[in-house]
């Protein structure tokens, strides 16, 4: 069993390569992202179950070369958790750049789908655990990017679900306390105060217990049967 989680240098991706690379038992542990912490470097170094993967998923030729890192195995069934997103720019339309659109369009949206496809074509069976957002199903004013690239990889997601060899898990984990909400909360649009509000009233979710009910209730039971 391979698992793949993008998106680990921090917030809810970190949590969930902790849970993660902490459950030893017959898995093989490829994490993806543009940058990783010391612990995780030094863990790779030591762990021979654990792969480090250097990507950055807004310039897509930086996924396409090291698409082949991620080879799974013809025979092999590999879970792909979907973790890595930025919230890009909270400004009114006419007024993003174009360099941010391509960005949050090739992280969110694109690179997915990229790497979706070679698992689909390299394994017999493909779970995929989408982290999603609310945003993907509700608008929010000014987060046109992320609420549009959110709801683009959940549909597509959605019709590769039709098919036999992969299984698609969409979860909304809520509003965690990490650095994308310092971001929302620094932002100037219709509703902002109700996110200063859950981080004044203390009712975030920690995106360390989020990691762990994700680990028991999706990934635990596969990696034991």
């Amino acid at each position: 069993m391979k698992i793949v989680i993008t998106g680990t240098s921090q917030g809810l991706g970190e949590c969930l390569f902790d849970s993660i690379s902490c459950y030893k038992k017959r898995i093989k542990l490829l994490a993806v992202s543009r940058r990783f912490t010391s612990k995780q470097i030094a863990l790779a170094e030591s762990n021979n179950s654990l792969k480090l993967i250097y990507m950055d998923f807004s310039n897509i030729e930086s996924v396409k070369n090291n698409l082949d890192e991620l080879d799974t195995g013809n025979d092999e069934e590999v879970i792909f958790i979907n973790n890595a997103a930025t919230i890009g720019e909270i400004k009114s339309v006419g007024e993003l750049h174009l360099r941010n659109i391509i960005d949050s369009i090739n992280t969110n949206f694109v690179s997915p789908i990229v790497i979706v496809n070679f698992l689909c074509k390299k394994s017999k069976l493909v779970t995929v655990i989408n982290i999603s957002s609310g945003a993907a199903n509700h608008p929010i004013d000014k987060w046109g990017l992320y609420c549009s690239t959110k709801n683009g990889i959940k549909s597509f997601l959605e019709v590769a679900s039709i098919q036999n060899n992969i299984d698609v898990i969409n979860i909304d984990p809520g509003v965690m306390d990490t650095c994308m909400q310092n971001t929302i909360r620094q932002a100037q649009f219709h509703g902002v105060d109700t996110f200063i509000d859950l981080k004044k009233k203390g009712n975030l979710k920690s995106a360390t217990v989020v990691a762990e009910k994700i680990f028991d209730s999706y990934v635990k039971d596969k990696i034991i049967t």
